[in-house]
């Protein structure tokens, strides 16, 4: 896998005690790189990949319409929680206890919700405006009697003046939101109540088994639909794709001029992390497929890394995107563990690209620091992310556990798994990026530029 002059001191399970920032800095980046990644012309890329890095790469992008959510949808979705709430026995649950006020995992216990959901209904209370006292260190909380019933009231009462669910529900298809998650959340919310008991399993739900005579057998409400219907995911995907146009033009225009690459070839290693169905991915794929076929005999190609925590989606993907011979490599990635340990190289890929994927894990500073080991200095990490609340996902994909894996692991998320744009880039900055981009939206872009050799920006 290496050099001999490296010796013994440079085998994968020694890059594996190492952190990105301590890969670069002991010199062991060039070496390896060029023994073990299969480029041929690597400096002069990297060169332009630092160019390019200085460019404001999102200018043109910035002050597109946004497609989120509207008040009214939620006022559905509050709607939904303060019934189920209601059907749980909340009111009467804390008039039976002393004092009239409760934890959230005591509620829990009482109203008979599994111990796994806690987290949901602790955002739940808050998304009610339930008042919240501190007991004790500072970190726990009690919710009062009054405030959980007239903030029932007060939720039922606006959709009793907008003519009830069914007046909502038409108030929110006014707007023309996305129907497939329009349509889970009526499904989800539907069966709260039974979901929070643990008699109702949501990945039931969200990824429904396609029955003959089953009215969501099209996949009209699922989470699979979702993915790919969603007016904001379709935005993201939409940018995603134009901006990866544009950095291969730059990269091929510079590139082309660059000792080298025109008479080595021009490669380019992307990574997708997180890839599942492929839905993004197929953006991407168009992209580069795109640029090597305007670019046919200029030595432009591409190798794209579809990867994700489970094999079973791969199949379906080569189906869709290709085997070998279209520049497709398929490998299992748990992105929450070291990649070096999982038969990785350090350092070999130009671009790693992620969408709504990073958020889903236990502790991101870890999971961030895990894509920066294999992201070459001056490589791209282009992620596409819910960045902003929204209740419609809190009662569709919240009622997962993976939602809330976060919970009580990771300081930069004490209640909440989605990040504003600023928080990734203060997290990207500390975390081996020398420069952050992004466009805020329903789902934002972020492109982060890893940092030179040896240098660490804090």
């Amino acid at each position: 896998m290496c050099s001999s002059d490296l010796g013994q001191a440079t085998t994968r399970e020694h890059f594996a005690r190492l952190t990105a920032n301590e890969l670069v800095s002991d010199g062991l980046y060039e070496e390896t790189w060029r023994q073990t990644g299969g480029r041929r012309v690597e400096p002069p890329l990297g060169t332009v990949l630092a160019t390019l890095a200085e460019k404001n790469l999102l200018q043109e992008f910035m002050g597109l319409p946004q497609v989120g959510e509207n008040d009214f949808y939620e006022e559905l979705c509050l709607h939904y929680i303060a019934v189920s709430m209601q059907e749980l026995g909340i009111v009467d649950i804390f008039k039976a206890v002393e004092g009239r006020r409760l934890s959230t995992a005591a509620f829990c216990e009482l109203a008979g919700v599994q111990p796994i959901h806690a987290a949901l209904v602790d955002h739940f209370f808050r998304q009610l405006r339930l008042e919240s006292v501190n007991v004790g260190n500072g970190a726990s909380f009690e919710w009062s009697l009054p405030s959980a019933a007239h903030s029932l009231l007060a939720v039922l009462a606006v959709a009793s003046e907008l003519g009830g669910r069914e007046g909502l529900k038409r108030r929110v298809l006014a707007h023309n939101p996305g129907r497939a998650l329009f349509g889970l959340v009526n499904i989800c919310g539907e069966q709260l109540p039974g979901v929070l008991r643990g008699n109702v399993n949501p990945l039931e739900l969200l990824f429904p088994v396609k029955e003959e005579g089953d009215e969501r057998a099209s996949g009209s409400a699922s989470a699979e639909a979702v993915y790919k219907e969603s007016p904001g995911i379709n935005q993201g995907n939409d940018v995603l794709h134009r901006l990866l146009g544009k950095i291969l033009d730059s990269l091929a225009q510079k590139g082309a001029t660059a000792a080298g690459i025109r008479a080595d070839g021009f490669e380019l290693r992307i990574l997708e992390v997180g890839a599942g169905t492929g839905s993004t991915s197929m953006h991407i794929l168009k992209s580069l497929r795109e640029a090597a076929a305007g670019r046919s005999g200029s030595g432009f190609s591409f190798s794209y890394t579809y990867t994700d925590i489970s094999a079973s989606f791969f199949i379906a993907a080569e189906a869709a995107f290709g085997g070998s011979e279209q520049g497709m490599v398929y490998r299992v990635l748990n992105v929450e563990e070291d990649p070096l340990q999982q038969g990785f190289v350090p350092f070999s890929y130009d671009l790693i690209v992620g969408a709504n994927v990073l958020h889903a894990t236990r502790h991101i500073p870890t999971t961030v620091a895990n894509a920066r080991k294999l992201l070459r200095p001056h490589g791209l990490l282009l992620i596409l992310e819910a960045t902003a609340p929204a209740l419609s996902l809190d009662l569709t994909f919240g009622l997962t556990d993976g939602w809330w894996r976060f919970y009580g692991h990771d300081e930069l998320r004490p209640e909440y798994p989605l990040m504003r744009c600023n928080t990734w880039e203060r997290l990207l900055l500390r975390s081996g990026f020398s420069r952050v981009q992004y466009i805020e939206m329903e789902e934002s872009i972020i492109l982060g530029t890893a940092n030179e050799i040896g240098r660490a920006h804090v």
